[in-house]
């Protein structure tokens, strides 16, 4: 029985991937290094910044101050996003009603820091939708570990078998699957890989499969 799903917010809620990547290209052309969109495939979903930051630094061999480095890509951020703004995935406004009307809890379980985050759901009025919010800066460990998943079910009072999580990258569906949650992937800009395809419960191009999933398993399909 589903009682309570968890989004993920970057490439699940948002369509922001892109946005990180330009930000992300943007810093290491400080350093002269070439970032290519394979590059942030590879080393970037579902990190935190700080922890992409500290792997810049150690993967290119860089000196600089963290607390810097971040604060660079926050400027770049919030230029591309009054430039061109972050649009909703397709789908989640009546995924979201769906979960509403069915009494389904919604938790937000994000890397994200939460200004950044509650700002663009305030912006789409999706923040009403939530019953709680885990973010980033409020766990010790990012995925792949489980931390993030098992906060929210904390948060919703469910227990991991009573859970559901949406999500778009590698080590969130790793994340998910060291909490024990069902987790349904909906890939974003990388397809996972077949190991990661092993760990995900269901793989959807988009959102609006997620519902009769939910429904399959309530018992109301």
């Amino acid at each position: 029985m589903i009682k309570g799903v968890i989004f993920d917010f970057d490439g699940v809620i948002v369509d922001s991937e892109y946005i990180s990547y330009e930000c992300y290209r943007d810093f290491l052309e400080n350093y002269n290094i070439s970032f290519s969109k394979d590059d942030y495939i590879e080393h970037c979903p579902g990190k935190t910044l700080v922890t992409t930051m500290n792997f810049f630094k150690k993967h290119y061999n860089l000196e600089y101050d963290i607390d810097n480095a971040c604060a660079f890509f926050r400027e770049r951020e919030q230029y591309y996003v009054d430039k061109d703004g972050v649009a909703l995935k397709a789908g989640i406004k009546d995924l979201m009603n769906y979960l509403k009307n069915k009494d389904i809890y919604i938790c937000l379980a994000t890397s994200s820091v939460k200004k950044r985050a509650l700002t663009i759901l305030n912006e789409h009025k999706l923040t009403g939708y939530f019953d709680d919010f885990v973010f980033g800066d409020e766990v010790e460990r990012s995925k792949p570990f489980p931390d993030v998943f098992l906060t929210a079910c904390k948060k919703i009072s469910i227990n991991p078998e009573d859970a559901l999580v949406i999500e778009d990258s590698e080590a969130g569906i790793e994340a998910a699957h060291n909490a024990k949650i069902s987790v349904i992937c909906i890939p974003d800009m990388k397809q996972p890989d077949h190991e990661h395809c092993l760990l995900a419960t269901k793989i959807y191009p988009d959102l609006s499969c997620v519902k009769d999933y939910i429904e399959q398993v309530n018992g109301n399909g």
